[in-house]
Parts: C-alpha cells; sequence; structure tokens
C-alpha cells in the first residue's frame, strides 16, 4: 500500500484536529471482589462462592487491513535508524504476546469498569511559557514576578547548589545587585569588553554582529519606550521587533551550534545604588568578586548572560525529594537526560550537580504565596512546577473502593503492601501465516506528537478561549484513554528538515497479512470469560490498532476469527481422550457478563449506552477515508500554539460537519454516517450532553444517567482521562518503546 501525504491545506479555526482522541474515564468504578480472599484459587473448578469456573483457550486470526509494523529493534542503517518487524524465536514474523495483552487489557478496563487509577503515574509536570498570551503565560509570569520593562523576574534568586551524595542543597549567593542577587550582561557588552580572553564563553551571535550595535540599541529603545507607555501590542512595535529579530536571526549561531554553558569567573561591578551592575569579567584569579558566567540555550531573540556571585554567608537550605524528583522527570520528558540519569550530548548544563561540584542555580521560593511551593533550574526564566498533580485530575471516586477490579481479577496485581495475584490469562505470540515485507510503505516516519503536558489537548476544557483555559491547577480533569483514529489508508509525514533524532525508517508487512494466535484462561467465572471475549471482539463492525506509526493508518487490524475452546471435565477425567475441549458459543458468554453488570451495578441500564463505551465503539468502527483525512492529523506547529482545544469523540463527527455552526479551515463538509458504527443524535437518549456549545459544562450540573451502586447513586457525566505508564495510551507516546526516542515533540512546522 503506497503512503499519501498529509494534506496540510486548511487552516484550524475553531476547533484542534489529532489522529487521536480520548475515550472518557467511568467517574465510578466496579469492583468484582470485595477483597483478595475472595479470589478464586488457580487451577480451580469451582471459585469461593461455589460458582462453576471455566478453563481453555481461544484461538483466532487477525488480518492487517493496512500494513502493520510491530518492531523488536531499531538498527543503523547506512547513518539511518530502522525498525524491523519482531520475529520469534523460531525466525517467524509475529506479533508478541505481550502487545495483544496489553491491547485487550485496556478494553477491558474500558468495558469492565475497572480502576486505572494505579496505572497512571502521578507525575508534577514543570512548564515555562515567557512568551505566550494564554491562561498558562499569565500564570508563569505570575510565578516569576516577571517585570516586563526592567526585563527581570523579580521573584527569581541565585545560589550555588552542592550535594552530599544523597540530598542536594542551595546556599544563597552574595546579594550584590540592588534588586536580586545576581547580574544580567548582554552579549554585546561581553563580546566588547570579553571577548575571547575568558576561556569557554559560548556565545549565542557571531562577531559581525557588533557591526550593527547602534542599529540594534535604536531599535531597542523605540521597544522599551513603547512598554514604558503601556503600549504592548501596536504594528509599530511589531515592527521593531520584527527588524531587530531580522539582525539577530542573520548573525545566529543556532540551537544547533549554540551549547549552554556556565564556567567560573571573577568581576567587578559598579557601586552606582541606582542598577548595579558589572563592569569587568575575567578568569577567576583576575579580580575581587568570584561567582560564574553562564547562559542557557539559544532562542531566538535572546541576548542575556548572568553572572552568579558565589556564596553568601547565610545558611544552606536542602531541596525536598519529590521536588528533585519532578525535575528529573521533566529532564527525561524534555529530551535532556536518558534513563537512568544520563544526560543527553551537550545537556550536561541542566544535569544535577556531582559530588564535590558546585553550580549556580535560580530559584523561587514563595512558601504560601500563591499557593506555589519552590522551583529551581539553572536558568533565571526557570521550568516551574504546577501546584497539582496529574491523580487531582482523575474523578473524585474513581478508583477509591478496597476491592478488586475485573482488569486485577483477570490480569493479576501485585500491591504495594506486597500482596499478589497471578494472572489467570496467558497469551501467546500471535504468528504470520505468510509475513512478507512491504516495501512500497517501506519509508520514513516523524516521530513525536503532543505529550499530556500539552492542557489543551489533554485536560477537559469547559472554555474555548486560550486566555481561559483549564491548566493544571485548582480545579481540573485529565480527559480519557487515548485511542487513535482507524483510517483506511496510510499516510507519510514531510520529514525534510526535522530533526533527524525524530526520523527512523519502518519495514512493516503487508496489509492483508493474517496473524494467528492463541489466549489461554484458567478458572474464570461465566461473567470475567465473557467481558475477556467482549474485550477480544468488541462489537460488530469494529476494528483494533497494533504497532507503531497507529497516527499514520499502520496497524489497523480486523478480527477474521474467534473460537472458545472450553474444558469437559467428564471428557478429561472420565476418558483416555486427549480431546476434551467443547466449542462454546461466545455470545451466550458476552451476554452473561453485561448482564451481571447492568443488574448488579447499573440498576439495568444497557453497558451499550454507558458514555465511555459508546465512544470506545465509536472510535474503533469509524474508519476515516482519504478525503477526510485533514480533520484526522497532527496540526502545524503554528495552529498547534493557538491553544484550541479539542472536542470529543462523540462531538467530533459534528464539529466537521458543521452542526454547531462552526467554521473548519476554508473548505465545510456535510455530515456522514460511518460505516459500521452507531449514529449519535443530540435528541437520542442516552446520547452525549452539553452540545449545545463545544465544552458544555459538564462538571457542574450537567445532566446525566443515574446508576446505582449498593444504597449511592451517581451520574455518568463524562468522566475523563487516563494514562498508562506502560503503554501507549493516556499521557504517554503511542511509539514509547524506540530506545527513547518515540516521545518526542514534533518540533516542524
Amino acid at each position: 500500500m503506497k503512503p499519501i501525504n498529509i494534506d496540510h491545506s486548511n487552516e484550524i479555526t475553531n476547533f484542534a484536529v489529532a489522529p487521536y482522541n480520548f475515550v472518557s474515564l467511568h467517574k465510578w468504578t466496579y469492583d468484582r471482589y470485595k477483597k483478595i480472599d475472595e479470589l478464586p484459587a488457580h487451577n480451580s473448578f469451582k471459585g469461593r462462592d461455589g460458582g462453576k469456573l471455566h478453563t481453555g483457550f481461544i484461538e483466532y486470526t487477525l488480518k492487517a487491513e493496512t500494513p502493520i509494523i510491530v518492531a523488536d529493534r531499531v538498527e543503523e542503517d547506512g547513518g539511518n535508524k530502522v525498525a524491523y518487524f519482531f520475529k520469534n524465536t523460531d525466525g517467524n514474523y509475529a506479533i508478541p504476546g505481550n502487545t495483544i495483552r496489553g491491547m485487550v487489557r485496556s478494553n477491558a478496563q474500558i468495558l469492565g469498569f475497572s480502576s486505572v487509577r494505579d496505572d497512571i503515574q502521578d507525575s508534577t509536570f514543570l512548564y515555562r511559557d515567557v512568551a505566550g498570551n494564554n491562561s498558562l503565560s499569565n500564570k508563569y509570569k505570575t510565578v516569576l514576578g516577571i517585570d516586563a520593562v526592567k526585563r527581570i523576574a523579580l521573584n527569581v534568586q541565585a545560589g550555588i547548589m552542592h550535594t552530599d551524595g544523597k540530598r542536594y542543597y542551595i546556599t544563597p549567593s552574595k546579594a550584590l545587585a540592588t534588586d536580586r542577587n545576581y547580574f544580567r550582561v548582554d552579549e554585546i557588552w561581553l563580546r566588547k569588553n570579553v571577548g575571547d580572553k575568558v576561556q569557554g564563553i559560548q556565545y549565542m551571535y557571531k562577531k559581525a554582529l557588533l557591526d550593527e550595535e547602534k542599529q540594534l540599541d535604536d531599535i531597542k529603545k523605540e521597544i522599551r519606550e513603547l512598554k514604558r507607555r503601556d503600549i504592548i501590542r501596536s504594528p509599530k512595535l511589531d515592527n521593531l521587533n520584527y527588524r531587530k529579530n531580522a539582525i539577530l536571526r542573520k548573525h545566529a549561531y543556532g540551537e544547533k551550534i549554540h551549547v549552554p554553558y556556565q564556567i567560573e569567573i571573577s568581576f567587578e561591578y559598579s557601586n552606582d545604588n541606582k542598577a548595579k551592575r558589572i563592569t569587568k569579567i575575567g578568569d577567576k584569579r583576575m579580580y575581587k568578586s568570584k561567582g560564574f558566567l553562564l547562559t542557557g540555550g539559544f532562542i531566538r531573540g535572546k541576548m542575556s548572560h548572568y553572572v552568579v556571585p558565589k556564596e553568601s554567608d547565610e545558611e544552606s537550605f536542602m531541596i525536598y525529594e519529590d521536588t528533585i524528583t519532578s525535575y528529573k522527570d521533566d529532564l527525561i520528558r524534555t529530551k535532556k537526560m536518558k534513563k537512568p540519569e544520563k544526560m543527553e550530548p551537550k545537556k550536561d548544563f541542566f544535569a544535577l550537580p556531582k559530588d564535590d561540584e558546585r553550580k549556580p542555580v535560580f530559584y523561587i521560593d514563595l512558601g504560601k504565596k500563591l499557593n506555589e511551593g519552590f522551583h529551581f533550574g539553572f536558568t533565571p526564566y526557570l521550568r516551574v512546577s504546577y501546584s497539582k498533580s496529574v491523580h487531582h485530575g482523575i474523578p473524585e471516586y474513581h478508583g477509591t473502593g478496597r476491592g478488586i477490579s475485573y482488569a486485577k481479577a483477570l490480569f493479576g496485581f501485585i500491591n504495594k503492601d506486597e500482596k499478589n495475584y497471578k494472572s489467570r490469562i496467558s497469551f501467546e505470540d500471535a504468528v504470520a501465516l505468510k509475513g512478507e515485507v512491504d516495501n512500497e510503505s517501506s519509508v520514513k516516519m516523524l516521530l513525536g506528537e503532543p505529550q499530556a503536558t500539552s492542557y489543551h489537548m489533554y485536560l477537559h476544557q469547559d472554555k474555548r478561549h486560550k486566555m481561559e483555559l483549564d491548566i493544571y491547577e485548582d480545579k481540573f480533569s485529565i480527559r480519557g484513554i487515548k485511542q487513535y483514529w482507524l483510517k483506511e489508508m496510510v499516510e507519510q509525514p514531510d520529514t525534510n528538515g526535522a530533526n533527524k533524532n525524530m526520523v527512523f525508517s519502518i519495514r512493516p508487512l503487508k496489509e492483508n497479512t493474517l496473524f494467528h494466535g492463541r489466549v489461554h484462561f484458567s478458572s474464570l467465572s461465566s461473567d470475567e470469560l465473557g467481558l475477556l471475549l467482549w474485550a477480544i471482539r468488541l462489537n460488530d463492525g469494529c476494528r483494533q490498532h497494533i504497532g507503531l506509526c497507529k497516527p499514520y493508518g499502520f496497524g489497523r487490524v480486523k478480527l477474521e476469527k474467534l473460537e472458545l475452546n472450553i474444558e469437559n471435565l467428564e471428557k478429561k477425567y472420565g476418558s483416555f481422550s486427549f480431546d476434551y475441549y467443547d466449542t462454546a458459543v461466545i455470545e451466550d458468554f458476552v451476554q452473561s457478563y453485561k448482564s451481571y453488570l447492568s443488574e448488579g451495578f447499573l440498576n439495568g441500564k444497557k453497558l451499550d449506552h454507558v458514555e465511555p463505551i459508546k465512544e470506545l465503539m465509536y472510535i474503533k468502527s469509524t474508519i476515516i477515508k482519504s478525503d477526510e483525512r485533514e480533520h484526522y492529523r497532527y496540526m502545524p506547529l503554528d495552529n498547534y500554539k493557538k491553544k484550541i482545544p479539542l472536542p470529543t469523540i462523540l462531538e467530533y463527527s459534528d464539529r466537521i460537519s458543521n452542526k454547531f455552526n462552526t467554521n473548519y479551515g476554508k473548505n465545510n463538509q456535510g455530515g456522514r454516517n460511518h460505516q459500521g458504527s452507531p449514529s449519535y443524535s443530540r435528541s437520542q437518549k442516552d446520547s452525549y450532553r452539553g452540545a449545545n456549545r463545544y465544552g458544555g459544562d459538564r462538571r457542574k450540573g450537567a445532566s446525566g444517567d443515574s446508576y446505582k451502586t449498593g444504597q449511592r447513586s451517581y451520574k455518568d457525566t463524562n468522566a475523563k482521562v487516563y494514562v498508562d505508564k506502560n503503554s501507549d495510551q493516556g499521557f504517554n507516546m503511542p511509539l514509547a518503546g524506540l530506545g527513547g526516542l518515540l516521545e518526542e515533540r514534533n518540533k516542524k512546522k
């Protein structure tokens, strides 16, 4: 199958587009067993309650409807990274059993109302947004106390960081400057007065920039005057900034050449009380005052280096361990550090100090002010942490029970108190009956996509304006289990000019490849077996996604055959026959599960009418046609910066077909009924709510369907998101297994 180019012709205007969306979390979850002692014993014929248990195997055949790539390795081939299809120990192409297991488990968690709280990595994200004009940038400027006219962050202080091998400490620097304990040094001043006299300085611009110093100074003077008059937006200001950036761009080394640095120096400074400033810089023995000279990564328009004086006589203070953990996680997330604690090339500037090492550091300590904590980083405009972690965005009653969910009962678990239960299901590899590499779709792929830090995509948004969007502060809701739209075609992204670390080639197998596999199960109740079968099969017309490059249409598979074989105990123990399996009716067990949950948990409500299950079946039964692909692709960076929220799965079709009186791009398309999927009408019972405007307030008085559990009733009003740190769902990347390459954000416009 020959890949087609991604369509970027239409401009994003009223809503975001993406090749993925989110299945909502259940607001309430169901525990199949109240305590661990109620779980069935392995290899047992009867449950603790005396009910019959089933043992046997499920045979299935999957057909790849688009080229498929399940990689077991990435190799260097002529300087290019190449992902090859997995082969089993017999040398045959196969889909690993663990891959099938992950897919089925994810479906079972949704269909089984299972808690995913333990699967979610409770990260506290760090962020920086200096130049933006949105809710996050406003928060950032408040935390740093940014004074735009003076070009300083009033809440930021400097210090020297060290470690005793276990914990990290900061000693505040000497307060030599008037309003802070560090100095800003302009690059042009540094070029003119220091030049190459001090070894280790990494300039951001070529020496020829000095020839345009006067023109730059005149432009900056005009900009400062406009800002002094509180003019922050005008054609004149835009023109001045354009002229300034054009000069800097002409002489910039750029981020590929410039390396962040920090070196020990000595210096002198003026004693002018109005504005103390650096007057001389030399090597660390030349002048009386000692300290560090540094600057971070290259940013367009940046001209600042910084001098941090040596330690003051103040007492050192310790940085809390969770703050250090969040910083390390952010290093990995932003591709500065590999696991475990190995810095990427040219990123040592951001590393924590080693034993006997002293590093200049910047920090904010607001205490209880602004409901913030402590932040640190190695540049004045540091990345700061949100006050809330991911778990604060999980629905309040999701996974708060003390019992054991369907997913844990089927797939096993290890608790924090070291209680464990082995899985009663095992998955064989699904072996290709005839595997042939598809040379036509063996193309280069571009890795990366928005991460969970992208709040406008990953958090539920009740409002649309970028100044009012929810971030990881106050009350927020994470959105859902990430699922990719199925496509009838495969696409090839434009890799020209992309970072080479984000590009790799694939060697997929052809479409129509058949894979045969088995799932073995032991001691399952009828409802448990029904859930397992439903998670494998889903509803009529549904497809699944397997492998890499899902955003581009690869890996769409159809279940061609599903056969259930259950042990007949009379045959097994009453005769000498080794053929003691009976073929059973799959639908009987699926209905057994649905009835069990409907009557025991949902007060008679049908499972297929529950919002998260409707969303799952919709996205798994909708196949995107080639002329619709513009609505199901990654946005260019310029569009992404607009912070436009992503509609929900069930709102998406109406958004595209313009039912809510919105305008998408240049061309409006009529709606359609997706083949094999149910039609959802706003007037229909059990349909989605709050659709009279995008992001109707589902959390505040939104109508929903009442469920009952015991004496408690509640409303399913669209609970939000799931994150699995070990899978391709929720907050993590779809290609997250390829040597750390596969989480990186696409920086190419």
